[in-house]
């Protein structure tokens, strides 16, 4: 584990204090991973209790696409996985509006409920897949 991934971990295991509304919150992210070689063990990052013959939903806007997006869904396809893939529009916006959008287009492409969500990007495509995760309860 690199520096950053440790300090990351870290921060995702302390609680949130001090919030106005008066709780103690935790991150919802359990789990970052940054580092050379991740897109080809893709499959093996995806949680353990994961079927491999589950179905995903994998999102990326064109530039991660092109950079990583479809290397993760051969992958994924590769590891037994059943994908579903939306390729969002450049420059995308994390709305109410996209979330619906993404989540029509999932169910056109076989995956009105998939059994995961992964987010090929960062900003806006992983914030588009947390919502669509957490709609459908889904990791």
């Amino acid at each position: 584990m690199n520096v950053l991934t440790d300090f990351i971990s870290r921060l995702l295991r302390a609680p949130i204090e001090g919030c106005a509304c008066g709780r103690v919150h935790r991150p919802a992210t359990g789990r970052v991973e940054m580092g050379p070689g991740l897109v080809d063990s893709m499959a093996d990052l995806l949680p353990s209790d994961l079927s491999r013959h589950a179905s995903l939903l994998v999102l990326a806007a064109p530039e991660t696409e092109a950079a990583a997006g479809r290397r993760v869904i051969d992958r994924l396809r590769a590891a037994g996985y059943v994908i579903a893939e939306v390729i969002l529009p450049p420059h995308p916006h994390a709305d109410d509006m996209t979330v619906a959008s993404v989540r029509d287009t999932a169910a056109a492409a076989g995956a009105s409920i998939p059994d995961a969500v992964v987010a090929v990007g960062a900003g806006t495509i992983s914030d588009i897949g947390k919502a669509l995760a957490f709609d459908w309860q889904r990791p």
